[in-house]
């Protein structure tokens, strides 16, 4: 009776440590499964989010190329205006200073005119 009772036993505890083994195994291939499928989902986030960022990035390049076409333009435009502008300016003080010079050469034409009618003057001498 003893051996037959030990012999139960024995099964049992084989068909228990079975059982646990068994489970244990199940769990850790579900387990692995939903650790792998994690994963997944994370690196397709890790994706998505680089593809957002890089589109934002670049949507961001073009948008500033088109600001520095913009401005080039504008400051080319703004660049010929002043160098007209700087040129009439030039132009205008050149002719002032003509100006200046013409009358200053026909006052000195009067003046030895007078100094050629008048004849030296002792009171210019001294």
């Amino acid at each position: 009776y003893i051996e037959l009772e030990l012999s139960q036993r024995q099964k049992e505890v084989k068909a228990a440590v079975n059982i646990k083994e068994i489970f244990k195994q199940q769990s850790s291939v579900v387990y692995i499964e939903e650790l792998e499928r994690a994963e997944r989902d994370r690196k397709d986030e890790l994706k998505h989010a680089a593809v957002v960022m890089q589109r934002s990035s670049r949507r961001q390049l073009a948008r500033k190329e088109a600001i520095k076409l913009r401005q080039d333009f504008n400051t080319k435009l703004w660049e010929r205006e002043y160098i007209a502008s700087k040129a009439q300016r030039e132009r205008e003080r050149y002719e002032k200073i003509a100006e200046a010079m013409k009358q200053q050469a026909m006052q000195n034409k009067l003046a030895v005119m007078r100094l050629n009618r008048i004849g030296p003057h002792v009171d210019i001498w001294e």
